[in-house]
């Protein structure tokens, strides 16, 4: 059975989501969303779960270099809890140290070599950040 994926980089406006399986080993951008503060903010991931059906869930879990807690990484964890309390799946943190930086490298590499036409806007590292940790899981599973 194929393992599908939904992973998220999680921030404190945006959310950066993407898809992965593990039949074909790739994963997939598929966007931002506001990040959730209420009930209605939670329609974009509900749809997400709904549509792609995944077998588990990747939260990005900032971390500082030398692998301790920052700010964020608390916010982060609290995010895949909500997630698993929601979805009643799998939650599985990936270290995202540097998905934001990897991420911006590859847009504009991408855009200086043809393959990306249009100016990089708003959310567009979040989702890419979000594929990058798909990825990371996918090499690791």
């Amino acid at each position: 059975m194929s393992v599908v994926a939904l992973g998220f980089d999680f921030g404190e406006k945006r959310i950066g989501m993407a898809i992965g399986n593990q039949t074909t080993g790739t994963s997939r951008a598929l966007g931002w969303i506001a990040t959730p503060h209420n009930d209605d903010g939670w329609r974009d991931i509900e749809t997400a779960v709904h549509d792609w059906q995944p077998q588990v869930l990747l939260v990005g879990v900032p971390l500082t270099e030398d692998g301790g807690k920052q700010p964020m990484t608390r916010k982060a964890r609290h995010f895949g809890h909500q997630l698993r309390e929601r979805f009643h799946l799998p939650v599985c943190e990936i270290d995202e140290r540097y998905s934001s930086t990897a991420a911006d490298a590859a847009l504009v590499e991408a855009r200086r070599g043809g393959q990306r036409t249009r100016k990089l806007q708003r959310g567009d590292t979040d989702s890419a950040a979000a594929s990058l940790i798909v990825q990371q899981w996918l090499d690791q599973a």
